[in-house]
């Protein structure tokens, strides 16, 4: 019986420790997803290749790319901006459990410029899940 109850004591430790860890890895999965998108458009700008139904005449100016951020539907959206008409490329979701926390200076979009080799506006992206929490830092570059 005592051998029993210690089983039973050392599992419901290892399910607990499990359950910590894995909250743990999709934390980290979401913040790198995030950082990969703000990466993605600060490349396209740098690289000037334009992207987009917005971009696709000749004559259109590709001013460069941004990601929106929306904490209510826990979405993050890649789009470019040519002659000022935006045009979406990919929208990715947030798992289950994970947000955006808003902090009071909480920017919901960050514009990379064509040729500036950062974003335009700094700020932070903090995501959170079950009381841990993930900061993105987005800089100007100079």
């Amino acid at each position: 019986m005592v051998a029993i109850s210690i089983m039973a004591a050392l599992g419901a430790l290892g399910i607990t420790g499990f359950a910590n860890y894995n909250q743990s890895q999709i934390l980290q999965n979401s913040s790198n997803e995030v950082t990969t998108m703000l990466n993605l458009a600060k490349s396209r700008a740098q690289s000037q290749v334009k992207m987009g139904t917005s971009c696709s005449a000749s004559s259109q100016i590709l001013e460069g790319y941004q990601v929106d951020i929306s904490i209510i539907n826990r979405t993050y959206t890649l789009s470019s901006r040519c002659s000022g008409i935006t045009s979406n490329l990919q929208t990715k979701t947030l798992p289950q459990n994970v947000s955006f926390k808003s902090p009071d200076t909480f920017p919901t979009s960050f514009f990379f410029p064509v040729q500036k080799g950062g974003v335009d506006t700094p700020g932070q992206i903090v995501i959170s899940s079950g009381g841990k929490t993930k900061t993105i830092v987005a800089n100007v570059l100079k």
